[in-house]
């Protein structure tokens, strides 16, 4: 409809608007102009600073070739070394660390740390993801009338594994010949396989697949009025879900995504990832090759591949994943992608570091970009055993949790320790209350399982409906020593340095709750590909050399750093930061190893070895070393995982058939215990050990019985 001034014809009327549109058309374009050279003068501006902290790039040194780039004195080539080294076990912010030793300010201080600070596109994706789940968890229950988290986790059982409904379908082949297909859906997949029926852009397809009229009612009939309210919520949910994916990508690509009303993710038989390859929208653009162009986030295709079965609260859990990633990172790859791409930058890189630093940072840069999905060296066996020997190895152990703990020291390092210890008692006077504070403010910590210690997250992961249910599998509430040792640790040491800063430093709570997620970022375990080193992001064998390391490793990366950043910082803070990671903190967690009794000769080896054992395989190798020269008990240089195999072979020599003692018996039983849960990811072997423990407190010996139940 035209609205007009009265007297105004339609044709002038019509003229008038066009001209309006026209007028906002070119305003519009002008608009994206500006902003796209804001954001390239700033890009430039980020490039030359770069540039500049590294050292610069000499003159003459981008046309006089890669001859250039090898040190011509040994002092340069041991400086580099120097500097760089441990380049691929340490985080992102470790590497930006590294390229900005010559910048000569302090730690975390360069603009090179400060711009490509990552914690906020982290917290991004993952809160978003926590409240989407959050919306569709309430809308799963009201859809059903649940009243229960158990009710919650029995329905999605029965809707993902019962048969709900069996379909037959009449195939016209290409010589012309019909044969009937019948296929059997779950319940989760028949919602699903409705809502691609109600989208029209996918009929060509269900044609191919002998879809009739009758037979996509017969889909329609078998569906019951809670189906029907939840397949409703889902497509409302994908519907209000494009306005906030649309917002960025317009933002970054001056376009709208092509909207369908129907629209919901599909994975077609044959296509490795959800509707198409990735890259296809515009593939002009590096990035668009990547987070952006992820398979949810693509416009119906004239594909005509078999649409494959899927639940549809899979395909919900990851659309929301892909989409959260999309939103949190696509503006924030561009930018890193703008900087760390440049050829300019690439070749001071070589010139300071070496094309090897050059190689990690690339690697990092891939990883945030694909989310890891790109790693061509997985096995999935293999990744499968060591879930289930985690779950295994850590379940139901109270001792996990006391020796995780002792990592609250961590966080003297970043403030003075007098007022550590002060702060650490006040925090004590109020546990529940200054606990809660920090619980609220901070997004991290409202985020803290999903970033958690790789294995653990990943064994916690392997429950493929708990980010759904937000309820825990059996096997995953197994784990919750490691979820509260994990929390109680941040807690304990991140409330005084939180509190202090907001006391003593002036800060606000926004800022106070950003360094506090600094500082755990860069002390704790964590599951982040950006606290993940280049040897941690590995696939699947890579990750069983890494198994348990995440702390060890971020111990030693934090020495390292004192050691790197000698001279950036005061003598005080360096002696400090070695003591807390080469002294305190390896014979704290040794105490707590040995039952919080103080072992001689085991307190010695910590205080010789500190955080080496951070060092992946060569660690293992220094500790038997190290054990032999001290005269102690040497341990095999296993990987953990074959130790199941070690004790399934032992349990047969341990027993004395002729003369069966309690002892040998608990001991074949534990050892056979060991392959158990690496094949079902139950904690056999700590029920041995409780039991052996029961046993053994019932006879008496009430320190060895607690010991072991512990």
């Amino acid at each position: 409809a035209v609205a007009r001034v009265d007297g105004m014809s339609d044709q002038a009327a019509l003229a008038e608007l066009l001209a309006d549109i026209k007028a906002l058309k070119k305003e519009g374009k002008q608009l994206s102009e500006i902003k796209a050279m804001a954001r390239a003068a700033k890009n430039k501006e980020a490039r030359e600073k770069t540039i500049k902290e590294m050292g610069g790039l000499p003159e003459g040194a981008r046309v006089t070739g890669v001859k250039d780039f090898t040190p011509k004195t040994r002092a340069q080539a041991f400086r580099r070394f120097f500097h760089t080294t441990g380049k691929k076990i340490v985080g992102w912010m470790d590497l930006m660390d590294m390229l900005s030793i010559k910048s000569g300010v302090k730690p975390g201080e360069s603009f090179i740390s400060k711009n490509n600070e990552l914690r906020q596109a982290t917290n991004a994706q993952q809160g978003g993801e926590r409240r989407a789940l959050q919306a569709l968890h309430d809308a799963y229950m009201s859809a059903y009338e649940l009243v229960s988290k158990r009710q919650l986790i029995k329905r999605i059982h029965q809707d993902n594994t019962d048969i709900a409904a069996t379909l037959q379908v009449e195939i016209i082949g290409e010589d012309g010949e019909s044969s009937v297909h019948e296929t059997t859906f779950t319940r989760a997949e028949l919602r699903k396989r409705a809502m691609e029926l109600m989208d029209p852009s996918l009929w060509p397809t269900f044609e191919k697949m002998g879809y009739t009229e009758a037979a996509a009612a017969d889909v329609f009939e078998q569906l019951t009025e809670q189906d029907k309210q939840f397949i409703r919520q889902q497509l409302d949910f994908y519907r209000e879900y494009y306005d906030g994916t649309n917002a960025v990508y317009r933002e970054m690509y001056g376009v709208n995504l092509p909207k369908n009303e129907f629209y919901s993710p599909i994975a077609r038989e044959g296509v490795a990832t959800a509707e198409v390859s990735m890259g296809e929208f515009a593939g002009e653009i590096a990035f668009r090759a990547s987070a952006a162009g992820s398979g949810a986030l693509k416009s119906r295709v004239g594909s005509t591949k078999l649409i494959a079965k899927k639940s549809d609260l899979a395909v919900l859990q990851r659309h929301i994943s892909e989409m959260e990633h999309f939103k949190a990172w696509a503006e924030r790859i561009r930018d890193l992608n703008a900087v760390w791409k440049d050829p300019e930058v690439r070749d001071t890189i070589k010139i300071h570091h070496g094309k090897e630093m050059l190689a990690v940072i690339d690697n990092f840069l891939e990883e945030f970009a694909y989310r890891g999905v790109r790693n061509a060296h997985k096995i999935e066996w293999v990744d499968n055993f060591r879930i289930k020997f985690t779950k295994s190895v850590l379940g139901v152990k109270p001792a996990i949790a006391l020796k995780q703990l002792t990592s609250f020291v961590a966080y003297a390092d970043a403030m003075p320790v007098g007022q550590f210890a002060k702060y650490y008692a006040k925090f004590w006077a109020d546990p529940v209350k200054n606990s809660k504070e920090l619980l609220e403010a901070s997004e991290l910590m409202k985020n803290r399982g999903q970033n958690m210690e790789r294995d653990v997250k990943a064994a916690m992961d392997s429950d493929e409906y708990a980010a759904f249910t937000q309820v825990q599998s059996f096997t995953n509430m197994l784990l919750l020593n490691v979820k509260l040792g994990d929390k109680g640790a941040i807690l304990m040491g991140g409330w005084p340095y939180y509190q202090w800063l907001r006391d003593t430093k002036g800060m606000t709570k926004e800022q106070a709750v950003e360094a506090f997620e600094n500082v755990t970022a860069s002390t704790q375990q964590s599951a982040d590909p950006a606290e993940q080193s280049y040897l941690q992001r590995g696939g699947s064998l890579a990750k069983l050399f890494t198994m348990f390391m995440s702390s060890p490793n971020q111990y030693l990366r934090k020495y390292l750093g004192a050691i790197r950043n000698a001279k950036r910082q005061s003598p005080t803070q360096t002696i400090k930061t070695i003591m807390i990671y080469h002294f305190v903190l390896p014979m704290l967690f040794q105490f707590a190893s040995d039952r919080f009794t103080w072992d001689e000769e085991e307190q010695k080896r910590a205080m010789w070895f500190g955080p080496l054992n951070g060092l992946f395989i060569v660690g293992d190798a220094l500790d038997f070393l190290l054990r032999k020269a001290l005269g102690m008990q040497q341990f095999n240089m296993e990987l953990p995982v074959t130790s199941v195999v070690h004790d399934a072979a032992r349990a047969p020599e341990i027993f004395n058939w002729d003369d069966l003692t309690p002892d040998e018996l608990f001991r074949a039983l534990r050892a056979l215990g060991s392959l158990t849960g690496a094949a079902t990811g139950l904690p056999a072997k700590q029920a041995v050990d409780i039991a052996k423990g029961v046993s053994d407190t019932m006879q008496g010996e009430y320190e060895k019985g607690v010991a072991e139940m512990m």
